[in-house]
């Protein structure tokens, strides 16, 4: 007997809990992790670090009934997290996010969506890596800009 749609679509959002529910522990963990290894790390109250962790993944989990939404929800949280030094990731929430917009959407809805997406995690990304918490030697033993020079 082959599967019915419906069957389907439960299979697809148990999948889409499971990688919220995993997205969610990540970015747990991102909170807790100390500057052990050089980079900057979140320094701010446990539980606003957690209520971050919650808005990054657990929204990936509806993710097929209002792609939209999610995306826009967890495109501020992983801005917020970018600026609190909570990611060390590449925004894998951002693309399950986009990645149904594209999917699910009319292309006169989820390309403008896709366009703010990728500038709002740019700017973000820059921000909290260039502006919040920059590297105290950006250029690292080059020197710049007389590295050539010599």
């Amino acid at each position: 007997m082959p599967p019915t749609a419906g069957h389907r679509r439960l299979q697809l959002q148990l999948v889409d809990l499971a990688v919220a529910l995993s997205l969610t522990a990540v970015y747990a963990g991102f909170v807790r992790m100390g500057s052990g290894d050089g980079q900057a790390h979140y320094t701010g109250p446990l539980w606003t670090g957690y209520l971050i962790a919650a808005a990054v993944g657990l929204p990936v989990a509806v993710r097929r009934r209002r792609p939209l939404l999610v995306l826009a929800v967890v495109l501020a949280a992983l801005a917020t997290a970018s600026l609190l030094d909570i990611v060390r990731e590449p925004y894998a929430a951002a693309g399950f996010g986009a990645y149904l917009v594209g999917l699910a959407e009319p292309a006169r809805r989820s390309v403008p969506a896709l366009v703010v997406a990728l500038t709002v995690a740019g700017g973000a990304v820059y921000l909290g890596e260039a502006v919040v918490t920059p590297a105290e030697d950006p250029w690292g033993p080059w020197e710049w800009p007389g590295w050539w020079c010599w």
